[in-house]
């Protein structure tokens, strides 16, 4: 019978098999030692996926062993809403090794933004009893820049990582969901007269109504732009 068909003694693999655990559980223990040994006190990371619509910049500095805090600055460039977006930054680290590994991120957040949306002059009449007696659009369906400052929370679970020769490198990437609100001014503006007849005038400058306009910009802030339900970010970095 060729050698080939022979059964070989279990001995030797069974050696050799234990050699080689040994041998990974020397590396991985050494490869920890490392990271530990050569990981700094403070993160700061770039985000690729918002460049489409943001520049984000975030800072990450450790704590102790489980936990980190930072921040995150956003710049939003593209129309129809501009502005900056501030996120205080939590972190709970899984395992004991931050700032690598899974964890879980709470954020509060702050904004100023600018855009432009839709808005009615409306006319209110009221005669000496103060009932109306009229009411009148005088210019329909303008638009109007409008500054406003939401706020609002998130909740996201990632993964970072170190990498390079000193893992000084940083790869940080998560999901989550966040509730950032869309609250710009409804009405932007009031003034009231008495005319020569002893009218009350009264002229309302507010937001034009769902019947007259799609609501673009919401729908925009809430799928794609920096109120997003879904949460999600991909980072670069350097650890120093």
């Amino acid at each position: 019978m060729p050698s080939f068909f022979k059964r070989k003694p279990l001995w030797p693999i069974l050696k050799m098999t234990k050699q080689i655990i040994i041998f990974f559980l020397l590396l991985a223990s050494n490869f920890a030692f490392c990271q530990d040994s050569l990981t700094k006190m403070n993160n700061i990371k770039i985000s690729i996926i918002s460049l489409v619509d943001n520049a984000k910049i975030n800072y990450e500095s450790i704590l102790n062993k489980r936990n980190t805090i930072g921040l995150t600055t956003s710049y939003f460039y593209l129309e129809p809403v501009v502005g900056i977006k501030i996120e205080p930054t939590f972190r709970y680290y899984f395992k004991k090794h931050a700032p690598t590994g899974w964890y879980i991120e709470p954020k509060l957040s702050i904004g100023y933004f600018r855009t432009e949306e839709i808005y009615n002059k409306i006319q209110y009449t009221y005669n000496s009893n103060d009932s109306l007696i009229k009411q009148e659009i005088i210019d329909a369906s303008f638009r109007q820049k409008v500054y406003f400052v939401p706020f609002g929370a998130s909740l996201k679970i990632g993964q970072q990582l170190l990498f390079g020769k000193n893992k000084q490198f940083v790869f940080d990437y998560n999901f989550g969901f966040q509730y950032f609100s869309y609250n710009y001014p409804m009405k932007k503006e009031k003034t009231e007269y008495i005319d020569l007849n002893g009218n009350r005038i009264i002229i309302e400058t507010s937001a034009g109504s769902l019947l007259e306009k799609f609501p673009g910009n919401e729908f925009y802030w809430n799928l794609f732009g920096p109120g997003s339900i879904f949460n999600s970010n991909i980072s670069f970095g350097y650890n120093f």
